[in-house]
């Protein structure tokens, strides 16, 4: 790794992720594994333990490429809400899409999609959180064409959802090879699970 794009990377650490370390060196050697190859453009399946430290190999990449946009797709919405409110404590970088009003992390009030979709298109977000359920609503749709050749990863948490055998099988998770084909160039895709066999 270049020594400019790892001190880039402990800015980044020592900015949103102090409780963890304030270098790049101080995660798990695993995460930085994955993280690297994130970086250069790889695929990655990360299969680590509950609480073993899986939503940072996603998040330090999305902050690390400037002008760029992460879907992050999770079907667990307290742990969205979670992630976003530690991340938006530096700043405003996350942004929770639902398809209903919610509480805005940052300023504690209530804010509407409609201001939400008006911000990613204008750049406000590095990393843009949904239920899979919205991978076929329109309007998300019509953001994501507008934003497309700004859409750097799509990071599928809980990926073992996407086994029809699995117990928490969510039928949305088929959506995802269908929305990653559509953008022009196609986005680095990363799966974390921490129950995949």
């Amino acid at each position: 790794m270049k020594r400019e794009t790892e001190r880039k990377l402990d800015e980044l650490m020592a900015g949103y992720f102090p409780h963890i370390g304030d270098k790049f060196n101080d995660l798990k050697p695993q995460q930085r594994n994955y993280i690297t190859e994130i970086l250069s453009g790889k695929d990655v399946m990360v299969v680590m333990p509950t609480a073993g430290g899986k939503s940072i190999c996603f998040q330090l990449p999305a902050l690390y490429w400037e002008d760029s946009i992460t879907i992050v797709i999770s079907p667990l919405r307290a742990l969205i809400r979670e992630q976003v409110e530690e991340l938006n404590k530096r700043k405003k970088v996350a942004v929770v899409i639902g398809s209903h009003s919610t509480i805005d992390l940052i300023y504690g009030r209530e804010s509407t999609d409609e201001e939400r979709y008006n911000e990613i298109i204008d750049g406000v977000y590095r990393l843009v959180y949904i239920m899979p359920e919205m991978l076929v609503n329109p309007q998300f749709l019509r953001v994501m064409r507008r934003i497309r050749d700004r859409v750097k990863m799509v990071a599928v948490d809980e990926a073992h959802c996407v086994s029809m055998w699995g117990y928490s099988f969510r039928p949305a998770y088929l959506d995802i090879r269908r929305f990653v084909g559509t953008f022009p160039k196609r986005p680095v895709v990363s799966a974390y699970t921490a129950t995949a066999t």
